[in-house]
């Protein structure tokens, strides 16, 4: 149903705006995005069941300097910026960044792969919902209709996997 509802994504056109000038290189990069999240996550998972605890987030952490190394040519030169970037900056470092892979890493030793899959793909199904909500982005109706159809898959995942934890 995930795999569906993703698909949904990509049934209706899109005309080009300034924010998307280009949507089916954007779809073929959201599309090879997912593939290789979904690899991180096995590998993620993988880790998680050897030997060494700390695998995992050595694993995230060098991953993530590699992405910065790629990308900071992009951001150079830094012009400058106002004082109060700072704070956020560290912020959107630390906490949503640095404690989630810390608390994802620790999890998967416990959690299924697929359902920690299943549970992260909530964020992504809901970017056109916060889009709209914050920027005033109208979602495409396919959008939307793939993030129900993958946020219905969620909820009944978790309520199924709960029955079944209540019966054992």
């Amino acid at each position: 149903m995930i795999v569906a509802g993703m698909a949904v994504f990509f049934v209706g056109t899109e005309s080009a705006v300034a924010t998307a000038p280009d949507a089916p290189r954007g779809n073929a990069i959201a599309l090879a995005s997912g593939f290789f999240y979904a690899l991180m996550l096995a590998g993620l998972r993988w880790l998680a069941r050897g030997k060494e605890r700390s695998a995992g987030i050595a694993t995230v952490a060098l991953g993530n300097l590699f992405a910065c190394v790629a990308a900071l040519p992009m951001a150079l030169p830094v012009k400058a910026a106002p004082k109060d970037y700072l704070p956020v900056i560290l912020y959107l470092g630390v906490v949503q960044i640095g404690v989630a892979y810390v608390c994802l890493t620790r999890a998967m030793r416990h959690v299924p792969a697929i359902e920690a899959a299943t549970l992260l793909m909530i964020e992504p199904a809901m970017n056109p919902v916060w889009t709209w909500l914050v920027d005033g982005e109208r979602p495409a109706a396919w959008s939307l209709a793939g993030g129900a159809v993958i946020l219905s898959a969620t909820l009944a995942n978790t309520w199924r996997q709960a029955r079944k934890a209540v019966r054992l």
